[in-house]
């Protein structure tokens, strides 16, 4: 639900949701909308939370590296996409016991 006199953050820009409300956090299960690094958002639940691997190498296959990102969002029911902090544009974590 959106405040009174707040618009919606920018796609290109985080919001300053985790530095202005110490009960917002990130967390398995809490609905966000996240940068997809494509110029879009969407709208998903956080599914998992790789803590202390985000930012390690991992291998993927036998000649592929990435970097672990920390949180896993099911976005549009079925797609996951892994995303840091500084990719979560919005927290809800009200709707989270609605989903």
């Amino acid at each position: 639900m959106k405040s009174p006199g707040r618009s919606a953050p920018s796609p290109t820009s985080p919001t300053t949701a985790l530095a202005e409300a110490s009960d917002t956090r990130p967390a398995i299960g809490v609905t966000v909308v996240v940068d997809t690094g494509d110029g879009s958002s969407a709208r998903g639940v956080i599914v998992d939370d790789f803590g202390d691997l985000a930012g390690t190498p991992v291998g993927i296959g036998t000649e592929r590296v990435a970097t672990a990102r920390r949180w896993a969002v099911d976005v549009d029911g079925g797609h996951i996409v892994f995303v840091d902090d500084s990719a979560l544009l919005e927290i809800h974590p009200d709707e989270a016991s609605a989903s």
